[in-house]
């Protein structure tokens, strides 16, 4: 009830991003798939009381502009990246990650542009360093690049959303890889830390015990 009332006294004031209609009888996550905005999974739907939950997450101000997102250098603001981030899953914790990701792959030196372009399955691989990595609850041991660790799979989920709903990359089109790569939105781990006792140990015997190609 709180979240509805601060959506419906706040979020005009807040939220500039366009609204949707659509009838009551359609299915919002149905509606998602239809306009394009899914990586081919299900999203959660970006109600204005989610995305301004998600916004709790950081002190940024929503109308702030992160960057251009590539390949149509459209301006990528705080709230739209907490639009994603609702979508793909995340939460409010994990905005200060998604922001830092996503200032690193507008880097110059990184060339997101070219990254979509290339017919080659080419990826980006985001490695967490710090304390944030631990307060989230990243894995940082076994099966670290696999399945089961919300932070690991939501983070890199949400900014290939925002290159993709905001950027317009999309497979086909402006993204020309010939087959993909599953690692494109699931390559996120965090970087083992030094004092936890035992740790890198476990890093290590995983990765030996990782069967070779």
């Amino acid at each position: 009830m709180a979240e509805r009332l601060e959506a419906k006294h706040r979020g005009k004031t807040l939220l500039a991003a366009r609204k949707i209609d659509y009838p009551d009888s359609a299915d919002p996550v149905e509606v998602c798939y239809e306009r394009g905005w899914t990586d081919g999974l299900p999203v959660t739907p970006p109600t204005d009381e989610r995305v301004l939950g998600m916004l709790k997450g950081t002190t940024r101000r929503p109308d702030e502009v992160v960057g251009k997102v590539p390949p149509f250098l459209a301006g990528c603001t705080v709230e739209k990246v907490a639009i994603n981030a609702v979508m793909a899953g995340c939460k409010p914790s994990f905005m200060p990650v998604l922001l830092a990701a996503l200032e690193a792959a507008l880097e110059p030196v990184f060339t997101l542009h070219g990254l979509l372009a290339t017919t080659y399955f080419s990826g980006p691989i985001i490695i967490v360093n710090g304390p944030i990595a631990r307060k989230i609850g990243m894995n940082s041991g076994l099966n670290a690049l696999g399945q089961g660790n919300r932070a690991n799979a939501t983070i890199g989920r949400a900014l290939n959303l925002i290159v993709l709903n905001v950027g317009g990359g999309r497979p086909g089109e402006a993204d020309r890889a010939t087959l993909g790569a599953p690692s494109n939105s699931r390559c996120v781990l965090p970087r083992t830390s030094p004092t936890r006792n035992g740790s890198r140990c476990r890093w290590r015997a995983a990765c030996r015990a990782a069967p070779r190609p």
